[in-house]
Protein backbone atom coordinates (compact mmCIF):
# COMPACT_ATOMS: atom_id res chain seq x y z
CA UNK A 1 0.00 0.00 0.00
CA UNK A 2 2.88 2.36 0.71
CA UNK A 3 4.16 2.28 -2.89
CA UNK A 4 0.60 2.87 -4.13
CA UNK A 5 0.26 5.87 -1.81
CA UNK A 6 3.61 7.24 -2.95
CA UNK A 7 2.59 7.03 -6.60
CA UNK A 8 -0.77 8.68 -5.93
CA UNK A 9 1.13 11.46 -4.18
CA UNK A 10 3.46 11.82 -7.18
CA UNK A 11 0.49 12.02 -9.54
CA UNK A 12 -1.14 14.72 -7.44
CA UNK A 13 2.14 16.61 -7.15
CA UNK A 14 2.60 16.47 -10.95
CA UNK A 15 -0.71 18.26 -11.44
CA UNK A 16 -0.81 20.46 -8.35
CA UNK A 17 -0.74 23.71 -10.35
CA UNK A 18 -3.24 22.55 -13.00
CA UNK A 19 -6.74 23.97 -12.84
CA UNK A 20 -9.45 21.30 -13.06
CA UNK A 21 -11.99 24.07 -13.64
CA UNK A 22 -10.24 25.08 -16.87
CA UNK A 23 -12.44 24.62 -19.92
CA UNK A 24 -10.07 21.98 -21.37
CA UNK A 25 -8.73 20.58 -18.10
CA UNK A 26 -8.61 16.92 -19.15
CA UNK A 27 -6.15 17.71 -21.91
CA UNK A 28 -3.70 19.67 -19.75
CA UNK A 29 -3.56 17.10 -16.96
CA UNK A 30 -0.41 14.95 -16.96
CA UNK A 31 -0.25 11.26 -16.05
CA UNK A 32 2.84 10.45 -14.00
CA UNK A 33 4.61 7.27 -15.23
CA UNK A 34 4.84 5.61 -11.81
CA UNK A 35 1.13 6.24 -11.21
CA UNK A 36 0.28 4.77 -14.62
CA UNK A 37 2.39 1.69 -13.88
CA UNK A 38 0.60 1.21 -10.56
CA UNK A 39 -2.79 1.28 -12.27
CA UNK A 40 -1.53 -1.12 -14.96
CA UNK A 41 -0.41 -3.59 -12.28
CA UNK A 42 -3.69 -3.30 -10.37
CA UNK A 43 -5.69 -3.80 -13.55
CA UNK A 44 -3.63 -6.84 -14.59
CA UNK A 45 -4.04 -8.37 -11.14
CA UNK A 46 -7.81 -7.88 -11.22
CA UNK A 47 -8.06 -9.53 -14.64
CA UNK A 48 -5.92 -12.49 -13.61
CA UNK A 49 -8.30 -13.08 -10.72
CA UNK A 50 -11.32 -12.83 -13.03
CA UNK A 51 -12.52 -9.95 -10.91
CA UNK A 52 -13.82 -7.64 -13.62
CA UNK A 53 -16.80 -6.71 -11.45
CA UNK A 54 -14.83 -6.30 -8.25
CA UNK A 55 -14.88 -2.83 -6.76
CA UNK A 56 -11.70 -1.03 -5.86
CA UNK A 57 -10.89 -1.69 -2.17
CA UNK A 58 -12.48 0.87 0.15
CA UNK A 59 -9.20 1.75 1.86
CA UNK A 60 -7.72 2.69 -1.52
CA UNK A 61 -10.78 4.77 -2.41
CA UNK A 62 -10.60 6.51 0.97
CA UNK A 63 -6.86 7.09 0.63
CA UNK A 64 -7.18 8.53 -2.88
CA UNK A 65 -9.97 10.87 -1.83
CA UNK A 66 -8.16 12.02 1.31
CA UNK A 67 -4.91 12.76 -0.53
CA UNK A 68 -6.82 14.66 -3.21
CA UNK A 69 -8.61 16.74 -0.57
CA UNK A 70 -5.32 17.57 1.14
CA UNK A 71 -4.01 18.93 -2.17
CA UNK A 72 -7.18 20.97 -2.65
CA UNK A 73 -6.83 22.53 0.78
CA UNK A 74 -3.17 23.32 0.05
CA UNK A 75 -4.24 25.16 -3.12
CA UNK A 76 -7.18 26.96 -1.53
CA UNK A 77 -7.69 26.85 2.23
CA UNK A 78 -11.17 28.38 1.92
CA UNK A 79 -12.68 25.33 0.27
CA UNK A 80 -14.73 23.03 2.46
CA UNK A 81 -15.50 19.37 1.86
CA UNK A 82 -18.29 18.16 4.12
CA UNK A 83 -19.09 14.44 4.63
CA UNK A 84 -21.61 14.47 1.79
CA UNK A 85 -19.09 15.91 -0.66
CA UNK A 86 -16.53 13.36 0.48
CA UNK A 87 -18.93 10.52 -0.35
CA UNK A 88 -19.46 12.00 -3.82
CA UNK A 89 -15.69 12.16 -4.36
CA UNK A 90 -15.20 8.57 -3.26
CA UNK A 91 -17.93 7.50 -5.68
CA UNK A 92 -16.04 9.17 -8.54
CA UNK A 93 -12.99 7.04 -7.71
CA UNK A 94 -15.11 3.87 -7.57
CA UNK A 95 -16.75 4.59 -10.91
CA UNK A 96 -13.45 5.47 -12.57
CA UNK A 97 -11.93 2.16 -11.44
CA UNK A 98 -14.95 0.25 -12.71
CA UNK A 99 -14.62 2.01 -16.07
CA UNK A 100 -10.97 0.99 -16.29
CA UNK A 101 -11.92 -2.62 -15.57
CA UNK A 102 -14.59 -2.55 -18.27
CA UNK A 103 -12.52 -0.88 -21.00
CA UNK A 104 -8.92 -1.72 -20.09
CA UNK A 105 -8.10 1.86 -21.16
CA UNK A 106 -6.49 3.67 -18.23
CA UNK A 107 -5.44 6.91 -19.93
CA UNK A 108 -8.68 7.18 -21.88
CA UNK A 109 -10.71 6.67 -18.70
CA UNK A 110 -8.73 9.31 -16.85
CA UNK A 111 -9.12 11.92 -19.58
CA UNK A 112 -12.64 11.21 -20.80
CA UNK A 113 -14.29 10.06 -17.56
CA UNK A 114 -12.33 10.71 -14.36
CA UNK A 115 -11.08 14.28 -14.84
CA UNK A 116 -14.39 15.63 -16.22
CA UNK A 117 -16.23 14.26 -13.19
CA UNK A 118 -13.65 15.70 -10.82
CA UNK A 119 -14.12 19.05 -12.57
CA UNK A 120 -17.89 18.99 -12.07
CA UNK A 121 -17.42 17.99 -8.43
CA UNK A 122 -14.97 20.84 -7.76
CA UNK A 123 -17.39 23.31 -9.39
CA UNK A 124 -19.81 22.69 -6.54
CA UNK A 125 -17.22 23.86 -3.99
CA UNK A 126 -16.75 27.34 -5.47
CA UNK A 127 -19.02 30.41 -5.37
CA UNK A 128 -20.54 31.13 -8.79
CA UNK A 129 -18.69 34.43 -9.09
CA UNK A 130 -15.34 32.61 -9.37
CA UNK A 131 -16.29 29.88 -11.83
CA UNK A 132 -16.50 31.92 -15.03
CA UNK A 133 -13.04 33.40 -14.55
CA UNK A 134 -11.51 30.02 -13.67
CA UNK A 135 -12.76 28.48 -16.93
CA UNK A 136 -10.06 30.35 -18.82
CA UNK A 137 -7.15 29.82 -16.43
CA UNK A 138 -5.18 26.60 -17.09
CA UNK A 139 -3.04 27.01 -13.98
CA UNK A 140 -3.80 28.16 -10.46
CA UNK A 141 -1.73 29.67 -7.70
CA UNK A 142 -2.16 28.97 -4.01
CA UNK A 143 -3.82 30.65 -1.04
CA UNK A 144 -1.03 30.62 1.52
CA UNK A 145 -1.89 28.64 4.65
CA UNK A 146 1.04 28.65 7.09
CA UNK A 147 1.26 27.37 10.63
CA UNK A 148 2.95 29.99 12.77
CA UNK A 149 5.27 29.27 15.68
CA UNK A 150 3.76 29.09 19.14
CA UNK A 151 5.74 32.10 20.34
CA UNK A 152 4.61 34.23 17.40
CA UNK A 153 0.95 33.40 18.02
CA UNK A 154 1.22 34.16 21.73
CA UNK A 155 2.87 37.48 20.98
CA UNK A 156 0.56 38.64 18.19
CA UNK A 157 -2.57 37.70 20.14
CA UNK A 158 -1.26 39.26 23.36
CA UNK A 159 -1.84 36.16 25.51
CA UNK A 160 -0.61 36.44 29.10
CA UNK A 161 0.49 32.90 29.93
CA UNK A 162 0.76 33.64 33.65
CA UNK A 163 -2.95 34.42 33.81
CA UNK A 164 -4.38 32.29 31.03
CA UNK A 165 -7.68 30.71 32.04
CA UNK A 166 -7.95 26.93 31.59
CA UNK A 167 -8.99 24.76 29.89
CA UNK A 168 -7.77 26.13 26.56
CA UNK A 169 -9.00 25.24 23.06
CA UNK A 170 -7.14 26.05 19.83
CA UNK A 171 -9.53 26.15 16.85
CA UNK A 172 -7.73 25.37 13.61
CA UNK A 173 -4.53 24.50 15.43
CA UNK A 174 -2.64 23.63 12.24
CA UNK A 175 -1.19 20.45 10.83
CA UNK A 176 1.38 20.09 13.65
CA UNK A 177 -0.56 21.68 16.52
CA UNK A 178 2.47 23.75 17.51
CA UNK A 179 0.73 26.10 19.93
CA UNK A 180 -1.12 23.25 21.63
CA UNK A 181 2.05 21.22 22.11
CA UNK A 182 3.96 24.24 23.43
CA UNK A 183 1.29 25.20 25.96
CA UNK A 184 1.06 21.60 27.17
CA UNK A 185 4.84 21.59 27.70
CA UNK A 186 4.22 24.44 30.16
CA UNK A 187 1.69 22.37 32.08
CA UNK A 188 -1.37 24.17 30.70
CA UNK A 189 -4.49 22.11 29.99
CA UNK A 190 -5.07 22.67 26.29
CA UNK A 191 -6.77 20.88 23.42
CA UNK A 192 -6.92 21.56 19.70
CA UNK A 193 -8.32 20.40 16.42
CA UNK A 194 -7.70 20.94 12.73
CA UNK A 195 -9.07 19.30 9.59
CA UNK A 196 -5.50 18.85 8.27
CA UNK A 197 -3.93 17.52 11.47
CA UNK A 198 -1.00 15.20 10.72
CA UNK A 199 -1.03 13.11 13.90
CA UNK A 200 -3.90 12.74 16.37
CA UNK A 201 -3.33 12.62 20.12
CA UNK A 202 -5.72 12.44 23.06
CA UNK A 203 -5.65 16.25 23.11
CA UNK A 204 -5.50 16.82 19.31
CA UNK A 205 -8.32 15.85 16.96
CA UNK A 206 -8.56 15.79 13.18
CA UNK A 207 -11.88 17.55 12.75
CA UNK A 208 -13.59 20.40 10.90
CA UNK A 209 -14.90 23.23 13.10
CA UNK A 210 -18.39 22.71 11.71
CA UNK A 211 -18.28 19.16 13.06
CA UNK A 212 -16.82 20.03 16.45
CA UNK A 213 -19.35 20.14 19.32
CA UNK A 214 -18.83 23.35 21.32
CA UNK A 215 -20.48 22.71 24.67
CA UNK A 216 -21.83 25.71 26.56
CA UNK A 217 -19.89 27.18 29.51
CA UNK A 218 -16.84 24.96 28.94
CA UNK A 219 -13.68 26.81 27.89
CA UNK A 220 -11.58 29.23 29.89
CA UNK A 221 -9.72 30.34 26.76
CA UNK A 222 -10.38 29.82 23.06
CA UNK A 223 -7.72 30.70 20.48
CA UNK A 224 -7.99 30.99 16.70
CA UNK A 225 -5.16 32.75 14.88
CA UNK A 226 -5.83 33.32 11.15
CA UNK A 227 -8.19 30.37 11.14
CA UNK A 228 -11.91 30.44 11.96
CA UNK A 229 -12.48 34.20 11.68
CA UNK A 230 -10.30 34.39 8.57
CA UNK A 231 -12.60 31.87 6.87
CA UNK A 232 -15.66 33.65 8.23
CA UNK A 233 -14.49 36.88 6.57
CA UNK A 234 -14.02 35.07 3.27
CA UNK A 235 -17.57 33.68 3.48
CA UNK A 236 -18.89 37.17 4.35
CA UNK A 237 -17.27 38.67 1.25
CA UNK A 238 -17.58 35.85 -1.26
CA UNK A 239 -19.85 33.00 -0.19
CA UNK A 240 -23.15 33.95 1.39
CA UNK A 241 -24.27 30.31 1.29
CA UNK A 242 -21.69 29.47 3.95
CA UNK A 243 -21.86 32.77 5.81
CA UNK A 244 -25.01 31.85 7.73
CA UNK A 245 -23.35 28.63 8.92
CA UNK A 246 -20.39 30.66 10.16
CA UNK A 247 -22.66 33.03 12.08
CA UNK A 248 -24.36 30.11 13.81
CA UNK A 249 -21.00 28.54 14.63
CA UNK A 250 -19.69 31.87 15.97
CA UNK A 251 -22.57 32.02 18.42
CA UNK A 252 -21.85 28.44 19.44
CA UNK A 253 -18.18 29.25 20.05
CA UNK A 254 -18.69 32.32 22.20
CA UNK A 255 -21.39 30.63 24.31
CA UNK A 256 -18.95 27.78 24.94
CA UNK A 257 -16.82 30.21 26.95
CA UNK A 258 -17.08 29.92 30.71
CA UNK A 259 -17.87 33.13 32.58
CA UNK A 260 -14.61 35.09 32.68
CA UNK A 261 -13.31 33.11 29.70
CA UNK A 262 -11.80 34.83 26.66
CA UNK A 263 -11.78 34.20 22.91
CA UNK A 264 -8.53 35.40 21.27
CA UNK A 265 -8.78 35.66 17.50
CA UNK A 266 -7.39 37.34 14.41
CA UNK A 267 -8.53 38.86 12.16
CA UNK A 268 -11.18 40.78 14.06
CA UNK A 269 -14.85 40.82 13.07
CA UNK A 270 -16.06 44.43 13.40
CA UNK A 271 -19.39 43.79 11.64
CA UNK A 272 -20.21 41.14 14.27
CA UNK A 273 -18.49 42.69 17.28
CA UNK A 274 -20.57 45.88 17.14
CA UNK A 275 -23.72 43.78 17.57
CA UNK A 276 -22.58 42.13 20.81
CA UNK A 277 -24.25 43.09 24.06
CA UNK A 278 -21.61 44.96 26.17
CA UNK A 279 -23.38 43.78 29.31
CA UNK A 280 -22.56 40.19 28.34
CA UNK A 281 -19.21 40.46 26.52
CA UNK A 282 -16.22 42.73 26.96
CA UNK A 283 -14.27 43.43 23.76
CA UNK A 284 -10.63 44.53 23.42
CA UNK A 285 -9.16 45.21 19.98
CA UNK A 286 -5.53 45.82 19.01
CA UNK A 287 -4.43 46.92 15.55
CA UNK A 288 -1.85 44.71 13.85
CA UNK A 289 -1.53 46.49 10.52
CA UNK A 290 -3.95 48.50 8.38
CA UNK A 291 -7.48 47.25 8.98
CA UNK A 292 -6.32 43.98 10.53
CA UNK A 293 -7.05 43.70 14.26
CA UNK A 294 -6.59 41.14 17.00
CA UNK A 295 -9.72 40.84 19.11
CA UNK A 296 -10.18 39.47 22.63
CA UNK A 297 -13.77 38.75 23.58
CA UNK A 298 -14.40 38.03 27.27
CA UNK A 299 -17.64 36.62 28.58
CA UNK A 300 -18.89 38.63 31.54
CA UNK A 301 -22.09 36.83 32.53
CA UNK A 302 -24.09 33.75 31.64
CA UNK A 303 -26.57 34.40 28.84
Amino acid sequence: MRSVQDNIQKQLETNKSKNLLYIDAAQVMEIEPGFLNTLDEMLASAKQNSSLTREIPYDLVSLSAQLFIEKLYAINQYLRIDPGKLEELEEIYRQSWQKMLETGDIQGTLRAFHYPRLSRWIETLYPDQFLEQLKFTPRVGTVVCEEYSAQFQIGILGIDLEHIKEPVLDIGCGREGRLVRYLRSLGIEVHGFDRSLALQESYLQKKDWFDYPFEANTWGTIISNMAFTNHLLFAYRHDQAQFEQYLLKTREIITSLAVGGSFYYAPGLPFIERLLNPAQYKLDRNQVIGDVFVSVLTRIVNT
